[in-house]
């Protein structure tokens, strides 16, 4: 069974819309809330630096796409 982690900013946009299919669906999923003020310390680690990025299993996603 695949887990499911998304990290996007603590708040709405892109990644509520994520959220909440997650919660109508009954999928269990790390949601991992990112800060405004911490995401220059975090943007260079992300895939292609993008806001939102899942991870499902062992594939990483972002706006672009899966690697």
């Amino acid at each position: 069974m695949s887990t499911y982690k998304l990290t996007y900013f603590n708040g709405g946009g892109r990644g509520e819309t994520t959220r909440l299919i997650f919660h109508v669906a009954g999928q269990a999923f790390v949601d991992n809330r990112v800060e405004f003020s911490e995401w220059p310390e975090i943007k260079p680690s992300e895939l292609a630096s993008q806001s939102i990025e899942i991870i499902i299993g062992n594939n990483q996603s972002s706006q672009r796409g899966f690697s």
